[in-house]
């Protein structure tokens, strides 16, 4: 059966506030783990920029400290869907 978690990215204590932001796109978007980002998706950004867009509307709408954002996961246990499927369940899902 498929798990589902959703992670609130906090802002950074130091550094960059939005350092866990930058950090999970980077996780989220790992090659390795993607088949070099061809099972990497996104509404209303481009992966390869999304972490700058991100920051330009949270520029815009003045909401650059506290919560950074979401990291949303669904796993599921193999052989439960091809990762074709997966990936279709994860976009409908957003």
């Amino acid at each position: 059966m498929a798990v589902t978690k959703i992670l609130y990215l906090n802002e950074a204590q130091t550094g960059n506030p939005a350092g866990h932001l930058k950090n999970a796109l980077e996780y989220i978007q790992n090659p390795e783990k993607t088949e070099e980002r061809v099972l990497v998706g996104s509404i209303n950004c481009l992966p390869e920029t999304a972490f700058e867009q991100m920051m330009d509307t949270k520029v815009t709408y003045g909401k650059t400290d506290k919560r950074q954002g979401f990291h949303i996961m669904i796993s599921f246990v193999p052989g439960e869907a091809t990762e074709e499927q997966a990936f279709d369940i994860v976009g409908r899902f957003a």
